[in-house]
């Protein structure tokens, strides 16, 4: 499990990686977020964790955090 020193290192990786991926690509943000939701959507499907992603992108929508939805099992 991560520490939160951990996870915050690796956001800003992440932060760096998407940023390089639109400057490279010159592509706008909206697809990029659109390319990258789709990988994630994939990812969770190959692994099986599609319901534990569902859930995780309900609660982003509607803003409300469930028991189940504020980690990923």
């Amino acid at each position: 499990m991560l520490n939160e020193e951990q996870l915050v290192e690796m956001s800003y990786k992440v932060d760096e990686f998407y940023t390089d991926l639109a400057t490279t690509y010159d592509i706008p943000l909206q697809s990029l977020n659109a390319i990258m939701l789709a990988r994630l959507m994939r990812l969770n499907m190959e692994v099986g964790a599609t319901e534990n992603f569902k859930k995780l992108m309900d609660s982003i929508v509607t803003g409300e955090l469930t028991p189940e939805s504020k980690y990923v099992q």
